[in-house]
């Protein structure tokens, strides 16, 4: 049996860190494992690891890995009932127990299990608490780390400004390829060629606002999600699209509101919201949604798709939701896509002007219920949706004052938070975070360290070509 003061944690340091001989690994069934990847662990609800690649009995599975220290684990926790373990591939424990079920999921699918004891070095529980005080892998230092203070800061500054256009240059194509599909699925033909775009079945589908607007919607829904609930944002506004929503709807708030908490399968948790008369407010959507619910043909989100654990009160989706249906109205009602192009591509608005009013696009109402988007968030969206959209109606339509004024209003854009792309550079360039003070520098650092620095490309790079780390860049 487990030592009884061995904390799982020690066994997912095992599992993530590979300490186990991989000679004759198997399922209790007989059927060899080979653990491709183990998956990233998750910090959040759900099981212990995601993504994992393992093959089990000759057959690749990509899904979930769940960690105990023996196989009652699985009963206890009530995994077995949870849809959230759905996903879940290879059930590893550190014991067997006798008379233990065999884990299932909520869908009755029997999961493989491995017992991993046998395959541990017997020292190893000994080391259990030094293992556990390791620090986590440190982001990669660049090659060039410890020598790029021999350069001008202003040579940095300008290849981060470069690689800042090359970053929005790749969400650009991101961004067309799902334009081309909303502007297919408008006109009832599937997925628009590119060339169909501005001619042909699908010119009246592009003149029209609304795949921008889809666009933009999809976008801002996502960015709503923060890290933890990107996926079923994104889902959402597609099962639930921004012509549906004002259809049934008619632009009213309360509407909006309700749809989009029914769509989500989180009405039941309407009450969470702040206010002195939010059961109220619950019964109100509750009795809209009932009402309006057969004028939408979807199928509502499982209310397991949310993560809201360790996320703060003001970031949970249902706090996040209540805030996109007060935006709803105030952007998309009214001509305020329109608008929103109208300011940027106006030559009298100075950039601080324009900033301004990209700002007030993604500002709650006054008199909304819903806590307000910290000013983080609000750059976040700026500058991932909302000036991706408009450089891409720019470019489509030759719009050139309206690429100038975004181009110029971007240079002002603060940055975010660092991240684990940017850090290492902040930390390896001259004057740190003060290089990075644009939103546009460190979209920049992030994609020098994407497709540069972590790839060890330095030959294509001017840092890397300056210090002598490569040859003539690309």
């Amino acid at each position: 049996m487990a030592s009884p003061s061995l904390p799982e944690s020690f066994l997912c340091a095992v599992w993530s860190r590979r300490l186990y001989s991989a000679d004759g690994l198997a399922t209790t069934d007989g059927a060899p494992v080979d653990v491709l990847s183990p998956g990233q662990a998750n910090s959040d609800a759900g099981p212990d690891f995601r993504g994992a690649r393992i093959r089990i009995g000759g057959i690749i599975y990509t899904g979930d890995v769940e960690i105990h220290l023996d196989e009652r684990g699985w009963e206890e926790h009530e995994h077995d009932g949870d849809p959230a373990y759905n996903g879940v591939i290879l059930h590893v424990v550190l014991e067997p127990h006798p008379g233990a079920r065999a884990a299932t999921t909520a869908a009755r699918r029997p999961i493989p299990l491995l017992i991993l004891r046998p395959f541990l070095d017997p020292m190893l529980e000994a080391q259990a608490e030094q293992l556990l005080l390791e620090p986590a892998e440190s982001p990669p230092a660049p090659a060039c780390a410890g020598r790029a203070h021999e350069l001008d800061p202003a040579i940095i500054a300008s290849l981060l400004d470069r690689q800042g256009v090359e970053r929005f240059e790749r969400k650009l194509r991101r961004l067309q390829a799902r334009l081309h599909q909303i502007a297919g699925e408008l006109a009832g033909q599937g997925d628009a060629p590119h060339a169909d775009l501005q001619s042909g079945r699908h010119a009246a589908a592009l003149r029209s606002t609304l795949p921008w607007e889809q666009l933009l919607y999809e976008g801002i829904m996502e960015g709503m999600g923060y890290s933890k609930n990107r996926t079923p944002f994104l889902a959402l506004a597609r099962a639930l699209p921004l012509r549906e929503l004002l259809r049934i709807s008619d632009g009213d708030p309360g509407a909006v509101e309700a749809l989009l908490f029914g769509a989500a399968g989180l009405l039941h948790r309407i009450e969470e919201l702040p206010g002195p008369s939010i059961a109220a407010h619950a019964g109100r959507m509750r009795a809209l949604w009932k009402l309006l619910r057969s004028r939408w043909q979807g199928a509502p989100l499982a209310g397991s798709d949310w993560l809201f654990f360790r996320l703060r009160p003001a970031n949970f989706p249902t706090a996040r939701l209540a805030s996109m249906a007060g935006l709803v109205p105030h952007l998309f009602g009214e001509g305020g896509f329109q608008r929103l192009i109208a300011s940027m591509g106006d030559p009298l608005l100075s950039p601080s002007d324009r900033l301004r009013a990209l700002r007030a696009m993604v500002a709650l109402p006054p008199g909304s219920h819903a806590p307000p988007l910290g000013p983080d968030r609000v750059t976040e969206l700026i500058a991932n949706t909302e000036i991706p959209v408009l450089l891409l109606y720019a470019r489509t339509y030759s719009a050139t004052g309206l690429r100038a004024g975004t181009l110029d209003t971007l240079r002002l854009v603060p940055a975010g938070q660092p991240n684990v792309f940017t850090l290492p550079l902040e930390h390896a360039f001259p004057r740190g975070r003060m290089l990075f003070a644009t939103a546009l520098r460190q979209q920049g650092a992030i994609n020098l360290s994407k497709h540069y620095c972590l790839p060890r490309r330095c030959a294509e790079c001017d840092v890397g070509v300056r210090l002598g780390l490569g040859g003539s860049p690309a």
